[in-house]
């Protein structure tokens, strides 16, 4: 099974921007930490390792099923 990275899901979308408010709130420092969301398909997005908050967009996501397939 392979799970598409998608961009212009409402997920990706917003866990991209709750890791730039993150940032921006002063919640986290350089890479330390992630963010995740479940899709609408059971599958989990997350941000990506040692990526700088200010780099995570919804393009740039990690997606995972709960079984570990990606």
């Amino acid at each position: 099974m392979s799970i598409e990275v998608d961009p212009l899901d409402p997920v990706h979308q917003e866990v991209a921007e709750v890791s730039q408010q993150m940032e921006q709130a002063g919640l986290v420092v350089g890479t330390a930490g992630n963010v995740s969301g479940r899709r609408s398909d059971g599958s989990v997005c997350l941000t990506p390792s040692s990526t700088p908050y200010p780099d995570v967009t919804a393009g740039n996501l990690a997606v995972l099923s709960l079984d570990g397939e990606h």
